[in-house]
């Protein structure tokens, strides 16, 4: 299923890193993203489809973390982190 990231959520959340202090770079750094990877997500432009992308947006709170038969299969064969 493709769920599409809401704008006005990702607004909230930069609001949110402003409101405590934090730079959008050091919350990335901190848990292993990429800066610009963030950036794209955060502004717009990456949907988090799959791969690190949909990490961090999961990360982020922009989309709900995946749960399913597919998920457990895949941490059988060691796919997961």
């Amino acid at each position: 299923m493709f769920y599409k990231i809401d704008t006005q959520h990702c607004s909230l959340i930069k609001e949110q890193f402003r409101a405590r202090g934090v730079t959008i770079r050091s919350w990335a750094e901190e848990n292993g993203f990429d800066a610009p990877l963030v950036y794209a997500l955060l502004g717009g432009r990456l949907q988090g489809i799959r791969g690190r992308a949909h990490q961090a947006a999961v990360a982020l709170g922009l989309k709900p973390q995946p749960t399913g038969a597919l998920l457990d299969d895949a941490d059988k064969r060691g796919f997961r982190q």
